[in-house]
């Protein structure tokens, strides 16, 4: 049984992959059990490169080899022998390179496409930008010729033209193709459910260069809630940038320029040197005792009043 987490609980069952093939020229079955085979090892595959499962890819394209198949077949088998090998542009890009090239060559109209999109990964991965492009447009190309439905090939074509707008700087660009290609991802959560988390980890990575934290944060945690997340490492840098684009600082600081003004047209007035003493130092001067003024009029009348007040009294 495989574990899709990556790893195979029976992969002993298959690592000699020459003992198995031996077995399969012994027995001479019919074609149509290598036929089924042929399907189970493919489905088998695809769902281990949602998972990065190198090893596993490896080894089933190893067995793949060895069955019998037409040429057409052959070059398609090929094709999952060099994704274990390219190991997602950390592998033997040399090797990969040239079963891709015969792959895109002779296989059918579905893994030609697959193979095209898998070289311009690899293009990718050296950095040549400008030839995974082209490959990419050729990839669409045949499928479009061909009249060949491959969902996961028209997903890749048209999310790696909106990376390599980021890496050339173009965010705005690479923003709107991704929202344009929304209504097409919609499809893509039942199957391959992979391609659907993949979208909304690059979308995220475009809403942050946006500005728009609060999208990119919700796009992040439903990537990194899926099962998919532990085989793709990137999505959870991700989620740590935005974390750290989106923290807040303890304190607010704010730069003041002591310099003085440099503007030509100011005009410096004369400073007035104030001799007094400042407020606090007059405040805890002692002052003298004051003298009560005498006012002679105010003085007089009250007089005059104290004397008619005085006759009054006298008379009664």
């Amino acid at each position: 049984m495989l574990n899709w987490q990556g790893r195979s609980a029976g992969s002993h069952c298959i690592k000699d992959y020459q003992t198995c093939s031996q077995i399969f020229r012994l027995i001479r079955w019919s074609p149509f059990f290598f036929s089924s085979l042929a399907r189970y090892l493919i489905e088998l595959a695809d769902r281990a490169y949602t998972f990065r499962a190198w090893d596993l890819i490896d080894t089933i394209g190893q067995i793949m080899l060895t069955l019998p198949a037409s040429k057409g077949g052959k070059a398609a088998t090929k094709y999952y022998r060099a994704l274990g090998l390219s190991r997602g542009g950390n592998g033997d890009i040399k090797k990969s390179t040239h079963l891709l090239e015969t792959a895109a060559c002779y296989a059918n109209p579905r893994y030609r496409a697959r193979a095209l999109t898998a070289l311009g990964s690899n293009r990718f991965a050296s950095r040549d930008y400008e030839s995974a492009l082209l490959l990419y447009q050729e990839a669409d190309t045949i499928l479009r010729l061909e009249r060949t439905a491959e969902i996961t090939v028209s997903y890749i074509t048209r999310k790696m033209r909106a990376v390599v707008k980021s890496l050339n700087g173009d965010h705005r660009g690479a923003l709107c193709t991704l929202e344009q290609l929304f209504p097409f991802v919609k499809v893509l959560r039942t199957k391959p459910p992979f391609a659907y988390y993949d979208y909304l980890n690059s979308l995220a990575v475009e809403l942050v260069f946006a500005g728009r934290f609060i999208e990119a944060r919700r796009a992040c945690e439903i990537a990194i809630a899926s099962p998919y997340a532990r085989a793709n490492r990137e999505w959870t840098e991700t989620r740590d940038e935005i974390a750290r684009r989106t923290r807040s600082p303890s304190r607010s600081k704010v730069s003041v320029n002591p310099s003085q003004p440099r503007n030509s047209n100011l005009v410096k007035l004369p400073v007035v040197n104030n001799k007094s003493k400042p407020t606090q130092q007059m405040s805890e001067q002692k002052f003298n005792d004051g003298r009560v003024l005498r006012f002679p009029g105010r003085i007089a009348g009250s007089e005059n009043q104290r004397l008619r007040s005085g006759l009054l009294s006298v008379d009664n």
